[in-house]
């Protein structure tokens, strides 16, 4: 069964790179532009994992990551970021985030810490 994973960055560009991106190396993909969207998908659809952008329209990554954790800890989360800042890796642990990466348009980061959580090999 393919794995569900829900992107949420409320940057249009962004999120359809990354969809393609993981249709292309097999994943089912849920979208959301915003937290509260987010939050709504994850309590309908349970994805397995979440791929979550720090800032958002309507709040920010943290919160959105607090709120699926305490919806169903079992989901995966990873928080990206343009800015590799350490306190901002530091905040997303906090939330509950299960990795926290940067945020590029060549998507190699993001791909390498979906597998790694899901366990998967690391085929090119």
């Amino acid at each position: 069964m393919k794995k569900k994973i829900l992107i949420v960055d409320d940057e249009q560009d962004m999120l359809t790179l990354i969809e393609l991106n993981l249709i292309d190396h097999g994943y089912k993909v849920l979208k959301c532009l915003n937290g509260t969207e987010a939050l709504n998908v994850v309590k309908q659809e349970h994805p397995d994992l979440v791929l979550l952008d720090i800032v958002l329209d309507d709040m920010d990554g943290y919160t959105v990551c607090e709120g699926i954790k305490k919806t169903n800890p079992a989901i995966k989360v990873i928080i990206y970021t343009g800015k590799m800042e350490g306190v901002n890796a530091i905040r997303a642990r906090s939330a509950g985030s299960d990795d926290f990466v940067l945020k590029t348009h060549d998507l190699e980061y993001i791909i390498a810490a979906i597998k790694n959580l899901f366990n998967e090999p690391d085929v090119k």
